[in-house]
């Protein structure tokens, strides 16, 4: 993870710290993304081209392998 490669010796702490905050941003734009097509609603906007390289890329497994640390297929709404 990208927290690992900052830190010479990343503690367990941190990692776990880091782990939760991203569960949690995932699941709060899982849920927004269960009643609306796109972030900002039913239209594609320049909100989601903002946040597609970053929530994009690890839900995708192509940012710091952590898509099955993360457990991102348990997100559905923002794999699809």
């Amino acid at each position: 993870m990208a927290i690992s490669t900052l830190m010479r010796r990343p503690s367990s702490n941190t990692i776990n710290r880091y782990a939760m905050e991203v569960k949690r941003q995932l699941d709060v734009l899982d849920r927004r993304l269960a009643d609306n097509d796109f972030v900002a609603g039913d239209d594609y906007t320049i909100a989601d081209m903002a946040i597609w390289p970053w929530y994009g890329g690890v839900v995708k497994g192509w940012l710091y392998d952590a898509a099955e640390f993360l457990s991102v297929q348990d997100y559905v709404n923002v794999v699809r």
